[in-house]
């Protein structure tokens, strides 16, 4: 019988971790490093897995004190960044400079990658660094952006609500 088997392989190696695995602490499951102490706040500088992956945190969640989060660096992992990538990722959102229209431009990363935030339109900055990009640079991607979405309206009827907007794929209302 096949699948008596293939549940006997599973389960006994799999009931094995569950039960080695009983003593471990809160702490050693989570993935928690301490990196060390922030200059400023002097809270703890934690490396953890938060519920979108790993990030950092300065400060405990067991503190009156809401702790500050900031995603973890690109191309490093909870075991080997370093405390100083840890507290650069805090001069995140950083304010560039403005638009023409005297709008602000801030520089961030999010889940999707770093980006340049005005108002409230978000543009990707590709592979430019959020802690160099200048002035120049952020002003040219936003107009870029927003000359990509003048060119994504076909049509607009304001009485009723609708556009028909150029899409990835064609057309669409």
């Amino acid at each position: 019988l096949k699948w008596q088997k293939m549940i006997e392989d599973f389960y006994k190696p799999f009931h094995k971790l569950v039960s080695d695995s009983e003593g471990i602490t809160r702490q050693e499951a989570s993935q928690n490093r301490i990196l060390g102490e922030d200059p400023t706040s002097k809270k703890p500088v934690i490396a953890r897995l938060g519920r979108f992956g790993a990030m950092i945190q300065i400060g405990e969640t067991e503190s009156d004190e809401k702790p500050r989060f900031a995603p973890m660096p690109e191309g490093r992992k909870i075991a080997d960044v370093t405390l100083e990538e840890a507290l650069k990722m805090f001069e995140l959102p950083r304010v560039v400079g403005n638009t023409a229209q005297g709008e602000e431009i801030v520089a961030t990363t999010g889940r999707f990658g770093p980006y340049l935030k005005v108002g409230s339109i978000n543009v990707s900055i590709g592979e430019l660094d959020p802690f160099k990009i200048t002035e120049d640079e952020a002003n040219s991607l936003v107009v870029e952006h927003q000359e990509k979405l003048k060119k994504m309206v076909i049509a607009e009827f304001e009485d009723d609500g609708i556009r028909i907007l150029n899409g990835r794929f064609g057309p669409y209302i």
